[in-house]
């Protein structure tokens, strides 16, 4: 009979510690990011992005942390973005001046709370 109650014990301290653990950890919810270039056929190394990030109910997601990069896809050569800039209601503007003509793929990263981290990579050439 005394060996029941610490069975028991064990079996409810067990319980309440996967409750809690679940508690605390945060769930990701996932996201959408959408992402296109001004031009259909770009002519200018000046290249603007425009990423529009939501929630699975379609509403915005702002105060994300939008990263990105540029990187040719033959041959060894990257740029950063000249800026970012968030424009409200889940819009973001990626501004960049690449430094050659050619074929780049532009790589975007977006973190933001309570959500599943994103990337995506647009294949252009200049």
């Amino acid at each position: 009979m005394r060996g029941h109650f610490w069975l028991w014990l064990v079996f409810l301290a067990t319980c309440a510690a996967v409750l809690l653990f679940a508690f605390m950890v945060p769930e990701h919810v996932p996201a959408h990011l959408q992402a296109h270039i001004d031009q259909q056929r770009p002519s200018t190394t000046d290249l603007s992005v425009h990423v529009a990030l939501t929630d699975p109910q379609g509403l915005p997601i702002d105060n994300a942390h939008v990263a990105s990069n540029a990187a040719m896809t033959n041959m060894i050569m990257v740029n950063e973005p000249l800026h970012i800039q968030s424009l409200g209601h889940g819009q973001y503007i990626i501004k960049y001046h690449l430094s050659m003509a050619g074929p780049w793929a532009i790589h975007i990263g977006m973190d933001a709370t309570g959500f599943a981290s994103l990337q995506q990579a647009l294949l252009v050439h200049i």
